[in-house]
């Protein structure tokens, strides 16, 4: 006679079913992941093309520049002098 073949127990059905759970959950996951690698890679690039048309035309520092140390020494004298009289004078 041959022997009865063995049936899983349901403790080896749901090990198994946990791990293909686990497989699936793992396989979803990176899916996603990879999706949203994508969508930033696209973003960084709109970013990075952003930049260099603001470099090209110009208006990358516009707005963020310091005064030079002569216009500095210039605002300086006529902040000592204000109220005197001779500002509009001496600075034509």
């Amino acid at each position: 006679m041959t022997e009865p073949v063995e049936s899983e127990t349901p403790e080896e059905t749901q090990k198994e079913e946990e791990e293909l759970s686990a497989v699936d959950k793992a396989s979803k996951l990176v899916a996603e992941m990879k999706a949203e690698n994508d969508r930033f890679e696209k973003f960084l690039d709109r970013q990075e093309e952003l930049k260099t048309n603001m470099m090209l035309s110009g208006k990358a520092e516009a707005g963020n520049q310091e005064p030079s140390e002569e216009q500095k020494a210039t605002e300086s004298a006529k902040n000592l002098i204000k109220g005197s009289g001779f500002e509009d004078e001496l600075f034509k």
